[in-house]
């Protein structure tokens, strides 16, 4: 069982930092949503929540594999004793893990460049990837995008057919009439 639960460790780790990646170099929610935004054919918010479920299944297998060596761990602790604990690798451990939260809650250099980059990668697809003309605009339906525009949802469904998006209701959102077409929401509001 440990070898199980170690490569599901190993496996999720591996995984969880890919997805960490893609989700640093993610432009923000509504810029991702409104211009279609994907990476191998994923969007962003499912990378949000391949990352979040990973991040379940990586603490279980965490705390099973805990489980799995508790003895171990008793072993040391018994071997070392407290002092041991405070002044030996849990503690150092444990004191690393917390300048890492200090260092970047307090935005301590280097901490504050990661989050900076991060910053600047946004900003970068905010000038490059089109934006929408609110937040959420993709869930707009076609009724909603007509009062806005102050024409009749009609017209909007006429020149959305003439533009071969297929047979739109006044109820359908752009992002549903977008993923029908294998388009973006700003190309249906163009």
């Amino acid at each position: 069982m440990k070898p199980f639960v170690s490569w599901i460790l190993t496996v999720t780790f591996m995984l969880l930092a890919g997805s960490g990646i893609i989700l640093y170099l993610a432009p923000v929610g509504r810029i991702a949503q409104w211009s279609g935004w994907h990476v191998l054919g994923v969007n962003k918010e499912a990378w949000q929540a391949v990352h979040t479920n990973l991040a379940v299944l990586f603490t279980a297998a965490a705390v099973w594999h805990l489980l799995l060596n508790w003895s171990m761990l008793v072993g040391y602790v018994r071997k070392w004793g407290l002092k041991g604990l405070l002044f030996g690798p849990v503690g150092a451990a444990v004191v690393l893990a917390a300048v890492f939260v200090v260092a970047t809650l307090q935005q301590w250099i280097p901490w504050r460049w990661i989050q900076q980059g991060n910053n600047r990668m946004k900003a970068h697809w905010e000038e490059r990837l089109p934006r929408p003309p609110s937040p959420h605009a993709e869930e707009w339906t076609v009724a909603e995008l007509a009062q806005r525009l102050a024409v009749s949802p009609e017209q909007i469904i006429q020149a959305l057919q003439a533009e071969g998006f297929g047979q739109p209701t006044a109820d359908d959102s752009l992002a549903q009439i977008a993923v029908g077409a294998g388009q973006a929401p700003y190309q249906v509001f163009e």
